[in-house]
């Protein structure tokens, strides 16, 4: 993460968190967290409160595709195993 000074024409592709929320159908607020607590890499345009973080599409896809997988691995049923009277003897 870190603050870049560049041209509009460098910025091709790069998505602000408000864009990639509402393209990979997230909240804000979960990429914002995520690119303060360096889950996801970003760049901050500029040095104000208001300067827009700027993300690529495919680390916020990877980011999406990772948390929801882990998701899906936490609220799975947990497997318990059935005793047969065969096994308690």
């Amino acid at each position: 993460m870190g603050r870049v000074a560049v041209s509009d024409d460098k910025l091709d592709g790069w998505l602000t968190l408000a864009e990639a929320a509402e393209r990979y159908e997230v909240k804000r607020d979960r990429l914002r967290r995520a690119t303060l607590e360096g889950r996801l890499p970003a760049h901050k345009v500029g040095a104000g409160t208001r300067m827009p973080w700027l993300v690529r599409p495919q680390d916020v896809e990877y980011f999406v595709r990772e948390s929801r997988r882990g998701r899906k691995r936490q609220s799975a049923p947990s497997q318990k195993s059935k005793v047969t009277d065969s096994e308690q003897t």
